[in-house]
Parts: structure tokens; C-alpha cells; sequence
């Protein structure tokens, strides 16, 4: 049997042709084929290369494009006789019948190209696996950024309005008569969920809010309100260890202090609680990694192989301010933050889930009479705000003025922004003691 290295790479040679004919046959089918094949490497064959190269710098300096005008580009590019000659570019007329199947051929000269891509991404892969000098987290960013590129495909993704709308049209009728229902994960957190409308959709959400204020147990709280009810969860926990966030999780159920926990004083009757929920908790669907200071590509590929092995429901970061670049060189901070948002947004428009970062706040709350943060806050707030599908504040009042406020064990979660969706003010319970949210049945929702 042959080995890999021994056999020819993968290509149509065939296919080519046709793509090539068909075009001499049809001008027109040169778009159809254009946003497909974006690349002359995609054709194996270097003359069809050379010939695919001319063809579209005709279409580039608006000439037309026939057999006459083909032969008279390559002639200028100097490729004509390598091309095969004025015999073989008139032969191209010859393999196709029609035009009619161009986009045909040319996804199967796509398709022949990309596992072309695969296999030289393999060696770039076996490369960086054997550089034992670089950091695995490095290596793992490398590495499927090398599979992503080899395995990215042409643009299709334009579609005439009439075929949308009837697309949509489907999904909705689907929904209608529940053979489908719309895609969204609750937080438990009931007022929330309501403005939500009615939870966290696929898309980016950013939790903002300054430190002390409970992000990472509104998180916690709202992904033991999933995961309970079978949702398939992953979280990024980048300032905590695994253990950490697991006792944290038990502490609440159990309703005791987290340090209670922790330093394993418990009375009798809580252990025994503690044994009950162990076991349950672990039939739980929950990932978690806990490496610290991770690398915005390799939390994005553990992210990618996370979701292809248990296909996730909802993906939470706890903190992405903690989302490292290495090997990336920006001019500013602003730019790093832009960077980190715009790769979390892909992320989650490629999973097609919510993905639901914590971000710290800057200090601007601190120097003002009123404390409540603003989308300003957000650190690097244009690219955070602008790639948020929705972004939620976190306030507790009491943390700055408990002897006078009025909202003891209470938290205010504003809906800052929230696309599509109404924003406001909801209102949850908040144990301090246990450091645990809870729902509470007042809301102030604003649905200007």
C-alpha cells in the first residue's frame, strides 16, 4: 500500500477543466465560481492555475472574456505555451457541454483543494509538536489556527433576500408548530430572563462590573441553575482553580460560607448533605479549565474541541480582562482589548451558543457621587460594546455605603445594552455571607 507521502495529492483535474470551460462557454458563470474558488492555488494544475490567474484579471480590468482574449492575456503574462498552447486553451471549449454545472465543478475543485490544505497543515502541525521549545498552550493556538485556515472554505455567504426570507419564513413555521423551538439558554435568574427574552441567545455577552461586586458568583449561580436543568456548560475559569470553583458551587447548595467548605467544618449533617450532592453533581454536564493567564488562541481552539466532543450549550469566561496574547504586538491597550473581543464574538457567532465573559470595570464608578457603572466603564468600552450581543452591569449598593443603603442583600443587574431585546434595571437577592445570588420579585424594566 502506498504511504501518504507517496501518493498523489488530492485534485480533479477534470473538475478544473470544466470550471474552465464552462466559463469560455458562459462569462457570466465566472461569479458563480469566483466566490468559491478564491485562491489559484485551489486549481492543482499549474497551467489551469496559469489560466484561472488570466482569466481573472480580465474580469479584474473589465475586458471580455472569450477564447480570442484569453490566449491574448496569457501571450502578454508569457504562460501561453506552458498553459498548453492556443490548442489546448480552445480544447477547454470541449470539456463541458454547458455552463450549467459550473458551481458544481468548482466545489468539487474546492473540495479537492482544501484536503490539499489538510494534509500540509498535518506537517505544520507535526512541526510545532515536535518544537518541545515552545509552550503547549502556544503550540495548541498554532496548531488550530493552521487547521482553521486549511480548512476554510469560499464565500457563500451572500443569498438573494427572497431565498432568506423563505428560509426564515421556515424556521418560523417550524417554530410555530413546535417542530423546533428557538435557540436560548435561561440564567435561572427569572427578571433577567425576561428581558433576555426570554435567556442568553448565541452571541457574545459581557458581564461588567467592578471587583467585589460578585461577578464570579453570578456566574456560578446562573450556571447551577443550567446545568441542573441538563444544559451542557464550559467555563474558562481564569483567576480561580478548578477545585475553587467547584467548593464555591457546593458551598451555595449547601448553604453554608464558602470557607466552611473549604476548611472541611462541616457539622455531621452536612456531610452527609455534602455526600448527596457530590453525587449528583457529578452526573452534572460541566467543563471547566482553569489555566491561568491562557492565550486567547488556545482558550478559542479548547473552546472548538470542547464543543465538537459535548456539544455545548453555553460557554462562560471568568475573566476575559485575564486572556492573553502572546506573540501578538499591539500599539495600545485599547487595541489588545479589541483584539480578544473581536476573536470571543467569532467564537461565538462559529459555535452558534451564548458565550458570556465577566470583564472588570475601570475605576471610573469610584470617582463618581453615584457609583452605578455605564457602558463608558467598560475597559476598551468601543470594541467590548460594539461586538456585545447584550452587556450586563453589575451593582450592589450596600458594598459601597452598607451603614445607609437601602438594598442590603440585593444586587442590581442593568441590561446596558441588549440587541433586538428591551434593556432595564432587574433586581436579585444577594446572600453576602455566602457570597450567593437568589431571585427577587421586583424589576424596573425600561422598554423605550
Amino acid at each position: 500500500m502506498d504511504t501518504i507521502e507517496e501518493r498523489l495529492p488530492p485534485n480533479s483535474i477534470e473538475a478544473e477543466e470544466a470550471v474552465l470551460g464552462s466559463i469560455l462557454i458562459d462569462p457570466d458563470a465566472y461569479y458563480e465560481v469566483a466566490r468559491i474558488l478564491t485562491q489559484p492555488a485551489d486549481f492543482f494544475r499549474a497551467p489551469n492555475r496559469w489560466i484561472w490567474e488570466a482569466i481573472c484579471e480580465l474580469n479584474e480590468t473589465g475586458l471580455a472574456v472569450d477564447v480570442v482574449t484569453l490566449i491574448d492575456k496569457l501571450r502578454q503574462r508569457g504562460r501561453l505555451e506552458e498553459a498548453g498552447g492556443e490548442a489546448k486553451i480552445i480544447s477547454l471549449l470541449n470539456a463541458v457541454p454547458t455552463s450549467i454545472n459550473a458551481e458544481a465543478y468548482a466545489q468539487l475543485v474546492q473540495q479537492a483543494a482544501v484536503r490539499r490544505r489538510l494534509l500540509t497543515a498535518a506537517g505544520t502541525v507535526a512541526r510545532l509538536a515536535y518544537d518541545e521549545g515552545k509552550p503547549l498552550p502556544e503550540v495548541l493556538g498554532a496548531a488550530q489556527r493552521a487547521l482553521d485556515g486549511a480548512a476554510a472554505l469560499g464565500t457563500n455567504g451572500t443569498a438573494e433576500a427572497a431565498d432568506m426570507i423563505d428560509r426564515a419564513h421556515e424556521r418560523l413555521m417550524a417554530a410555530r408548530n413546535g417542530e423546533v423551538k428557538p435557540f436560548y439558554v435561561a440564567s435561572g435568574a427569572k427578571d433577567l430572563d425576561a428581558l433576555l427574552c426570554p435567556g442568553f441567545k448565541p452571541g457574545l455577552t459581557v458581564i461588567g462590573a467592578r471587583p467585589g461586586m460578585g461577578k464570579t458568583s453570578l456566574i456560578l449561580w446562573m450556571m447551577t441553575n443550567q446545568i441542573r436543568l441538563g444544559k451542557r456548560a464550559a467555563l474558562f475559569a481564569l483567576e480561580t482553580i478548578e477545585e475553587q470553583v467547584i467548593n464555591k458551587m457546593l458551598a451555595a447548595a449547601l448553604q453554608v460560607p464558602y470557607s466552611f467548605l473549604e476548611q472541611a467544618q462541616l457539622t455531621d449533617e452536612q456531610w452527609e448533605t455534602y455526600d448527596i450532592l457530590r453525587g449528583k453533581w457529578r452526573r452534572y454536564p460541566l467543563w471547566i479549565n482553569d489555566t491561568q493567564r491562557i492565550p486567547i488562541s488556545a482558550l478559542v481552539a479548547e473552546a472548538k474541541r470542547l464543543h465538537n466532543a459535548h456539544d455545548l450549550d453555553i460557554l462562560y469566561i471568568d475573566h476575559a480582562g485575564l486572556i492573553t496574547t502572546p506573540g501578538e504586538r499591539f500599539p495600545t491597550e485599547t487595541a489588545q482589548a479589541t483584539y480578544v473581543a473581536d476573536m470571543l464574538m467569532a467564537l461565538a457567532n462559529e459555535l452558534a451558543i451564548p458565550v458570556v465573559a465577566a470583564l472588570q470595570l475601570n475605576r471610573g464608578p469610584e470617582s463618581r457621587q453615584d457609583k452605578r457603572p455605564t457602558l463608558a466603564d467598560l475597559r476598551s468600552s468601543g470594541s467590548w460594546e460594539a461586538n456585545a450581543r447584550a452587556v450586563l452591569l453589575l451593582y450592589r449598593d450596600e458594598y459601597y455605603a452598607k451603614e445607609r443603603s437601602d438594598a442590603l442583600n440585593q444586587a442590581e443587574v442593568e441590561v446596558a445594552k441588549n440587541r433586538y431585546d428591551p434593556t432595564g434595571v432587574v433586581r436579585l437577592f444577594f446572600n453576602t455571607s455566602l457570597g450567593k445570588f437568589g431571585n427577587l420579585a421586583v424589576k424596573d424594566i425600561n422598554l423605550a
